[in-house]
């Protein structure tokens, strides 16, 4: 949009106009107590971002960006009463996507106001909860994946290719493919339709068995291993997810909330362990 920046804050002067941007709209109109509004993550040095919103050289908006490993989360997101419905807050999300899509971080989360659910749908969210009550008024836990995720129940012709070319081109496994590969959920991810990662998973003796997973050798250092595994993790659920993971890989599933448990054991001379997580 002509005339919109999308500033970041890192400097005291710009904090404090970003700072007055969110009492004129959360205290002023909104009523909500500075005691609440305001906290501990209000600082330059925080683990959040700030960014101020400007449009046609006027301060209008502000949004926090509180951020975790592998997922950000939106809060504090507000522009003035007089541009709104202008095209703005689409703007800012797109914007904010980007950023955090180009630092590695696929995985976006909120409390959003109920009376603006419908606008974060329109920009490709879901709800992932109930409603819930937070600082007097009605929230709903949303949620949306930066690179799309797609379901099968069968193996799809993207999960062959990309197994083929990582499994059995590059590390040299023969018994890749078995029957089990029929009667799984797969997941693939896409980059602007171009499948880069996959993974499946299925129900067997009180557990989940995560494995086959898979990430394009020009996507790997940029998070997409972990994007799958947390992805399928989300899809699951609940219980115990077990995977068989190649020796080299234990620190990476580690990092994952993954425990190993049990003997070395060897996959066509390759060394593996038995991890597991309870979701």
């Amino acid at each position: 949009m002509k005339d919109l920046i999308i500033e970041k804050v890192e400097d005291e002067k710009t904090l404090k106009e970003y700072a007055k941007i969110r009492h004129d709209v959360f205290t002023i109109e909104k009523n909500v107590p500075v005691a609440i509004e305001v906290d501990q993550y209000d600082t330059l040095n925080s683990i959040c971002d700030h960014f101020l919103i400007v449009y046609r050289h006027q301060h209008i908006g502000a949004i926090r960006i509180m951020k975790e490993k592998y997922t950000i989360r939106l809060q504090r997101f507000c522009i003035l009463k007089e541009y709104r419905q202008l095209g703005i807050g689409k703007q800012v999300i797109l914007y904010i996507e980007k950023y955090y899509k180009d630092r590695n971080i696929y995985h976006v989360i909120m409390d959003a106001k109920y009376e603006v659910y419908p606008f974060y749908e329109k920009c490709g969210y879901h709800c992932v909860s109930d409603q819930f009550i937070e600082a007097n008024i009605p929230h709903i836990k949303m949620a949306k994946n930066l690179l799309e995720v797609k379901k099968y129940d069968d193996l799809p012709s993207e999960a062959i290719e990309l197994r083929t070319a990582i499994f059995i081109n590059e590390q040299g496994f023969q018994d890749e493919f078995d029957d089990r590969d029929h009667h799984c959920i797969h997941l693939v991810v896409f980059d602007e339709n171009k499948a880069i990662a996959t993974c499946r998973y299925f129900y067997e003796n009180d557990r989940f068995v995560l494995g086959r997973i898979a990430v394009d050798k020009e996507y790997r250092g940029k998070n997409i291993g972990a994007y799958v595994v947390n992805t399928a993790c989300r899809y699951i659920g609940k219980g115990e997810v077990v995977l068989h993971a190649q020796l080299q890989a234990q620190k990476f599933y580690q990092e994952l909330g993954f425990q190993a448990y049990g003997d070395i054991e060897y996959e066509e001379h390759c060394p593996h362990i038995w991890m597991k997580k309870i979701l």
